[in-house]
């Protein structure tokens, strides 16, 4: 009986969706008649939900609210897509679309096109005969040099060939194999495939913004095209916390990089504004997840050991020497931001630099360090030039870094890509981080580690407290000196707290009421958003989410007090997380600590830095012991370590 009441009750609702459903080539014509602005998400890769999700949740947001969304679909003529890369299907042809790769993202689109009653047009319906002469005409005039391919004006094979170096860990056209060809060539058909799609749209439909996930090759193409049309952007992506937590979706109003350089040359108007402690918590519980969360859609780096003093003895390094930790990273992903931004008239990295090239500043590198005896450098390779579990063969880095630096003075060691050592279990005992673009330079500067830079706006890093960079080689060797003897600050620190978020949190939208968990891998039911309003802000008004979310900041004495008093929180947190027994002696031993080659009792350098500033600003941190004397024994144990 109460089933059958039920399906009494569901019966009306079933019929009235179904009613919705058939009426929406009614509702396309309606809004195409009227002139209605509308914003499009170009989402073919349906089949890789979490993308999907933020593209759908979006998209029913307007809908809701009386606004003109559609989505730009595909039923399997893409011969590349997110999802072929993210399954390592590789190309196919434009008739394959029975692979069980294509049949699972159109299952997804189907399902997910009911559930959210979303408008969508597919690519193969808006494209024609002659559309896919084109593309064929061009695949067979470029076959030779794909990456020489123009259309409208828009350097497409050189975005194309940036995705392929980067896929391929490839630095050049003159290393691409045949299959790497052969990605290109489907990559050039898809952007061609998507950028016609994207001209039929706007001859039909008023467009308003236009909606893209991750800068992917195509999706370079409609950046040019919504420039020249005056069409908004939305460049989705998923949060920057932790790994990757997709309860926090970022919107841009533009390119990624682009955005991100706009927030580094800006950034001394944001430098002093402090951040609320419930943001320091965050951020500061997300960089120490990063300690053992190899694996990660963004974490490369072995589990941290918790035995730095092991890791120092095992790469034979000498406490008798001031340590100085250099992080390179992989140039192929340099090759592949630079294409890309070619292809939008944008120069990259368009500043002064001391070196040419990460080989060039490692050699120099080397040179200065063994000719001084009272130093030695760890050269930690990126773990991504490697194999590993995202890639089988090795890097062009690794060969050509294998080759430069076969022979190497006594007092550097070079750790490559396949040591199981953590990268954050060496930066425990860094006097000083040197780095190229890594991400590495922002992680160890909020635990207080000195950091300085080999080049500048190449990676997503200002130029300010946190960060050391010179323009000239012998002045850059100079910072290194002066960085040796830096301490750490809870000035320093609180400003690489505050670019993570400028950088990291500022575009985000919390969503966590829509997609429950960080690694929410499916397209929730639809439920209203919290952040509707946030959302309509940046999808109707066009607005810079990252300025809405920096204005609301509060920026009083007393909220700079706050975030003081948390910062050192974290600080306390990273000692203890680091090494708890060293502070528990520090809060109640005195005299000096043996020097760790003894007993192994003395903090590392990085601890040693955070127990100094707990020191000095964490207020009766030594309970009764006198400030002066306290010091004293945590300055001898940072220089004995």
């Amino acid at each position: 009986m109460k089933r059958a009441a039920i399906e009494v009750t569901q019966k009306p609702r079933i019929i009235m969706k179904r009613r919705r459903l058939a009426r929406r080539p009614q509702r396309l014509a309606a809004i195409e008649k009227s002139g209605q602005p509308v914003t499009l998400f170009l989402a073919p890769d349906a089949g890789l939900e979490p993308f999907y999700a933020s593209h759908v949740v979006l998209a029913k947001t307007l809908d809701e609210a009386g606004h003109a969304a559609i989505i730009l679909s595909c039923n399997g003529s893409m011969p590349m897509c997110t999802v072929k890369f993210a399954t390592k299907l590789g190309p196919t042809s434009r008739s394959n679309t029975d692979n069980s790769t294509c049949v699972a993202c159109r299952a997804v689109r189907q399902r997910t096109s009911e559930d959210y009653e979303l408008l969508e047009v597919s690519l193969e319906n808006l494209l024609a005969a002659d559309d896919y002469a084109l593309i064929d005409e061009a695949a067979k005039r470029f076959e030779v040099s794909p990456w020489t391919a123009e259309y409208d004006g828009i350097a497409f094979g050189t975005v194309c060939l940036a995705e392929v170096l980067r896929d391929r860990r490839k630095h050049a056209v003159e290393e691409l194999d045949s299959g790497d060809i052969a990605l290109l060539a489907g990559l050039l058909q898809s952007s061609l495939a998507v950028y016609l799609a994207l001209q039929k749209l706007s001859a039909r439909f008023n467009l308003h913004q236009i909606a893209y996930f991750g800068e992917y090759a195509y999706w370079q193409a409609p950046q040019v095209f919504a420039a020249r049309k005056g069409i908004g952007l939305l460049a989705l992506s998923h949060g920057y916390h932790r790994d990757i937590d997709r309860r926090l979706l970022s919107i841009r109003p533009r390119h990624y990089m682009v955005h991100a350089f706009e927030q580094i040359d800006g950034w001394k108007k944001h430098a002093d504004d402090p951040i609320g402690p419930e943001t320091v918590a965050e951020i500061a519980a997300g960089s120490l997840y990063r300690l053992t969360n190899q694996g990660g859609a963004s974490t490369y780096s072995p589990t941290w050991s918790g035995d730095s003093q092991k890791v120092f003895e095992e790469l034979g390094l000498s406490h008798k020497r001031r340590t100085l930790i250099a992080y390179p990273s992989s140039h192929d992903e340099f090759v592949c931001i630079a294409g890309q931004l070619e292809a939008l008239g944008i120069s990259y990295p368009g500043r002064p630099q001391p070196f040419s090239d990460q080989e060039t500043w490692l050699r120099e590198l080397i040179l200065w360090v063994s000719k001084r005896s009272d130093l030695q450098l760890v050269v930690r390779m990126h773990p991504r030039m490697g194999i590993g579990n995202r890639h089988a063969t090795l890097s062009s880095d690794y060969r050509k870094f294998k080759d430069a630096f076969a022979t190497l003075p006594p007092n550097v060691v070079v750790v490559w890509p396949e040591s199981r050592v953590s990268s954050y279990s060496i930066a425990e005992f860094a006097d000083a981080a040197l780095i190229s673009w890594s991400s590495m330079g922002l992680e160890l500067a909020r635990f207080g580690v000195p950091i300085v830079a080999s080049f500048q706006r190449v990676g997503l890093m200002p130029i300010c407290n946190f960060i050391a960079f010179e323009e000239q080689a012998d002045k850059y060797f100079s910072a290194i000196e002066a960085a040796l003897d830096q301490p750490a600050t809870v000035g320093q620190i609180s400003e690489a707290f505050r670019w993570t978020h400028y950088l990291h949190w500022g575009s985000l939208i919390d969503v966590s009421d829509v997609i429950p968990t960080p690694d929410f891998a499916s397209v929730p039911p639809y439920r209203r958003p919290q952040q509707r309003a946030l959302m309509l802000e940046a999808m109707v008004n066009r607005a810079d989410i990252t300025q809405l979310n920096m204005a609301k900041l509060d920026l009083s004495a007393s909220a700079r007090e706050t975030e003081k008093k948390a910062i050192l929180s974290a600080v306390e947190r990273f000692a203890t997380v680091f090494d708890a027994d060293a502070l528990a002696r520090a809060r109640g031993q005195l005299g000096d600590f043996a020097p760790p080659s003894v007993t192994g009792d003395a903090p590392s350098r990085l601890v040693g830095r955070l127990l100094n500033l707990l020191r000095n600003d964490l207020p009766n941190f030594f309970g009764d012991v006198a400030p002066s004397e306290a010091g004293r024994t945590l300055e001898s144990a940072a220089r004995l370590s």
